[in-house]
C-alpha cells in the first residue's frame, strides 16, 4: 500500500538493503501530514474531526500553519497548495537520487547473447525425421 509510507520505507530496505533510507526524517513527517491531508479531503469532505488532529501533531506543514478546530472545513490558500507540490516534487527527485546511487552495476556476458549455438540445435531438430 502505497499510502502507508512506513510500509514503503520497509519495501525500499528490502530492495536496497537494510541501511537504505527512502525518505529523510523531515521528508517522512511532511509526507505523513500531506496523506492525512489528502485523507480527510477525500474521506470526510475536508471536516476536521479529532483523529485528524491527533494524527497531525502541531498545526505546522512546510512552515504555514493550519487551522486544527473540530469540526471546521480544511482550507488550504494557493501558495499552500504549490508549495506540497514543490515538496513532493523535491522529494521524489531525492528519493530518485538516493536509488540511483544504490544501483547495483553488473556486466552481461555477451556470449549468453549468441544464439548461434540454440539456432543450430533448431535446424537439426527440424532436419531430423519423426518415424
Amino acid at each position: 500500500n502505497f499510502q502507508n509510507l512506513d510500509d514503503v520505507r520497509k519495501l525500499f530496505k528490502n530492495v536496497y538493503g537494510s541501511n537504505f533510507d527512502s525518505f529523510k526524517h523531515i521528508e517522512l513527517n511532511e509526507l505523513k501530514k500531506i496523506f492525512l491531508i489528502r485523507h480527510i479531503i477525500v474521506h470526510k469532505g475536508g471536516i476536521i474531526d479529532q483523529q485528524f488532529i491527533k494524527e497531525f501533531g502541531r498545526n505546522i506543514l512546510l512552515d504555514f500553519e493550519i487551522n486544527l478546530s473540530i469540526g471546521s472545513r480544511l482550507i488550504l490558500e494557493r501558495n499552500q497548495i504549490l508549495a506540497i507540490i514543490n515538496f513532493i516534487e523535491k522529494t521524489i527527485l531525492n528519493l530518485e537520487h538516493r536509488i540511483d546511487k544504490k544501483k547495483i552495476k553488473f556486466k552481461v556476458d555477451e556470449s549468453i547473447l549468441d544464439f548461434s549455438d540454440t539456432f543450430k540445435r533448431f535446424d537439426q531438430l527440424d532436419n531430423k525425421k519423426m518415424i
